[in-house]
């Protein structure tokens, strides 16, 4: 393929990033070749926001005096919202939008929550880890996760001995971030949870800790291998499951293709994952070069993030308030740190329910009456309009091209 389309550009750009922008369309023009561009997105250069003061605060511990708790309460709740605000922000602002992009799907894949965590700072730690093994190694990323206080806690795994294993976190490490259900036995699921005892995290500084005396030392046999496995062995172990590469592949080909992947592709595909060691990135390239990602092309509902920080980007706005995000966000149904329950947020056409719409209309009305400049009808749409559109020197033009179905699909 040579130089890309103004279509095909922003096609790219808004799967791999949220928006088609100027900015993002005159890099993926300057590529000699579809390849190219991609290794463009692939390589370029993240920018991080200062992070919130309290970022490296430690958990307060139990408080008495009825007054302190629930001045400490309530701090708490104002570091959350600062942390939601911060990620919106990072979300707009981030160099590297494939990152942004992948740090989203990563956060719905490794769930946890704010509201089961409650500490701001152990959430944004977790976003800050996926955020550095986004576009990297899986191997790592998985390691990563089984040492994060944050999931530890949402999965009730601090607290687990070899006395009563908690099976929180070994189910879902199987069920859902890594093989799916019908690839494992409930004889795994338990002996997994007994070589996770002892993951645990420290009560003063909110830092991950193996607790060697209520870890389970005796041999446990997994997958049909027995050894006395400690929670070291856990990613190595699952790694070697041919399931995994499959199951890692079609989640991120629903997430930036479609819902319906060819299972003959996804087999492909998850080989050559598995013979990289699992390197995201070169997984990803290949996803974008397939001739389904370019036919996908308006084939997927925004979610919300997609639709808001798209459109800032798309008409440079400036940025919204805390209050106002913190509206969208939860209004919208994407709740920032967040997701309703361990399967994350739902997705697809749960993002276009009668519960969400208006809301949804609003927000591009939003924009479209603050917009300083019209962007190419391919870098707005990314489908045909399913109304007839006025001419683009009318004033309603880009009010009637965000108020069109066809602005709400990617």
């Amino acid at each position: 393929m040579s130089k890309l389309s103004t279509q095909q550009a922003s096609h790219l750009a808004r799967r791999a990033g949220f928006s088609a922008n100027n900015n993002q369309l005159e890099r993926l023009a300057s590529a000699n070749s579809l390849e190219e561009a991609i290794e463009q997105l692939l390589t370029q250069s993240p920018s991080l926001l200062a992070l919130p003061q309290w970022h490296n605060e430690t958990p307060t511990g139990r408080v008495e005096d009825a007054t302190l708790r629930q001045q400490l309460a309530r701090q708490r709740r104002n570091m959350g919202k600062e942390l939601k605000f911060w990620w919106f922000q990072q979300m707009v602002s981030n160099t590297s939008s494939l990152q942004e992009k992948a740090t989203l799907f990563w956060a719905n894949h490794f769930t946890s929550s704010l509201e089961k965590v409650k500490w701001a700072p152990a959430m944004l730690q977790q976003n800050l880890s996926l955020r550095e093994h986004a576009l990297g190694s899986f191997r790592d990323m998985l390691k990563a996760m089984l040492r994060d206080p944050a999931m530890l806690k949402y999965l009730d795994n601090a607290n687990s001995k070899k006395q009563s294993p908690n099976e929180n976190l070994s189910r879902e490490l199987l069920e859902l971030f890594t093989m799916g259900e019908g690839h494992y036995s409930e004889q795994d699921v338990k002996e997994l949870a007994r070589a996770l005892t002892g993951a645990s995290v420290d009560r003063q500084t909110g830092k991950y800790v193996f607790r060697r005396g209520i870890h389970d030392n005796g041999s446990k046999t997994i997958f049909g291998e027995s050894a006395n496995f400690g929670p070291d062995d856990v990613a190595d172990l699952i790694l070697r499951q041919p399931q995994v590469a499959s199951f890692i592949t079609d989640k991120l080909w629903c997430f930036f293709v479609d819902e319906q992947p060819d299972m003959a592709v996804i087999a492909t595909l998850s080989n050559s994952f598995v013979q990289s060691d699992y390197d995201l990135a070169e997984l990803l390239k290949a996803i974008f070069l397939q001739d389904a990602f370019w036919s996908a092309q308006g084939g997927q509902i925004k979610s919300p993030m997609e639709l808001v920080v798209g459109s800032m980007q798309l008409f440079d706005t400036a940025m919204l308030s805390q209050q106002q995000v913190l509206k969208i966000s939860g209004n919208m149904g994407q709740d920032l740190f967040s997701p309703p329950h361990v399967k994350g947020w739902p997705g697809g056409k749960a993002w276009y329910s009668s519960g969400n719409l208006a809301m949804r209309e609003r927000a591009a009305s939003f924009f479209a009456k603050r917009a300083s400049f019209t962007p190419d009808i391919a870098q707005l749409l990314a489908t045909d309009a399913v109304g007839n559109l006025p001419a683009t020197d009318d004033s309603d033009y880009l009010v009637a091209v965000l108020s069109d179905p066809a602005f709400q699909v990617v």
